[in-house]
Formats: C-alpha cells, structure tokens, sequence
C-alpha cells in the first residue's frame, strides 16, 4: 500500500505511528537505564564508540579514520539522547562508573 500525502487522515495516522515509535524508543532507553546492568552495558559501549576521543588515526589507512568516525557517531547519537532525554540517569552512570574505577 501507499502513502498518499494528500490524504489528511493517512497523514495523521502517519504521525500517530510515528509518535508511538519514538515513544517506545525512549521507553526502551529508559528500562535499559533504570538498572546497574544496563547503566554499566551503555558506558561501555560509549566508551567503545570513542566519544570523546579524535576519531584521527595518524600512520594509519584513510579507512581507519572512517571506520572509528563511523563509531563515534552512533556514539553521539545515543549520548545525545542520554543527555537530552536520561540527564539523571546520566549523572548516576557517571557516578557508578567513577566508584568502580576508584574500588
């Protein structure tokens, strides 16, 4: 079946799903951040994405500088959604990562 954007109502039931959607993402996030476990799975897999490291890799392939680009970013986008959408849970992660490390 096709989308008709002329339809107002198959475009307001577009934007329905699409509101569900992104709900249900945040929702998902949300239990993933609500548990230790979870909280410790995110930090590595940030840690993994070289957030907050140049993606640059001198003496090496223009494709390695890619590749660790290509993992920056999807690291980006899930600390861009932690920190606009799970600041607190965040802030608790954050937190929980520095007592494991001083231990």
């Amino acid at each position: 079946m096709t989308f008709d954007a002329g339809n107002p109502e198959a475009v307001k039931e577009r934007g329905s799903k699409e509101q569900r959607r992104v709900k249900r993402e945040h929702a998902d996030l949300s239990a993933v951040m609500d548990t230790a476990e979870g909280r410790r799975v995110i930090w590595r897999m940030l840690a993994r994405c070289r957030v907050h490291e140049i993606s640059f890799a001198p003496g090496q392939p223009a494709e390695t500088t890619a590749f660790f680009e290509g993992h920056r970013n999807v690291g980006n986008w899930l600390f861009a959604e932690l920190q606009t959408r799970h600041a607190d849970a965040y802030a608790l992660m954050a937190k929980e990562h520095a007592e494991d490390t001083d231990a």
